[in-house]
């Protein structure tokens, strides 16, 4: 963690919108572990897109250094439900608990379903 502007200068933590940002890019890593490119879907004219996030969190310090896991609690016809943590490394303290939904847009931004080669890659998910 070492961009400035994720630092509020003054008490030295995280800034909480940079939360969210980190959320993102563990869904992204998530989709790639499991064969969905995301810059492939949005060169397609569909895109993943958030709907819903809910994040509780205390607060990571400068130079903390942590990961993030992802995990899907379940899809819909349109929606991929996640679950993500964020842990201080070394000692695994929990840092962040979100609980997110995406949905599935074609190219005019409207929820569509999840075409079929990237659902199977999410079947053993399914509510």
């Amino acid at each position: 963690m070492s961009r400035f502007h994720e630092i509020e200068l003054k008490f030295g933590v995280v800034n909480n919108a940079v939360y969210a940002n980190y959320c993102q890019h563990g869904r992204h890593e998530f989709m790639e572990s499991n064969g969905v490119n995301c810059e492939e879907v949005s060169c397609s004219g569909e895109a993943l897109a958030v709907s819903d996030l809910t994040i509780k969190f205390i607060s990571l310090y400068s130079g903390c250094k942590f990961v993030v896991k992802t995990g899907i609690t379940g899809t819909s016809v349109a929606r991929i439900y996640f679950d993500q943590f964020i842990f201080k490394i070394p000692n695994q303290e929990a840092i962040l608990e979100a609980k997110g939904t995406a949905v599935w847009l074609d190219n005019k931004y409207r929820p569509t379903r999840i075409p079929s080669h990237i659902r199977c890659n999410f079947t053993h998910f399914q509510r």
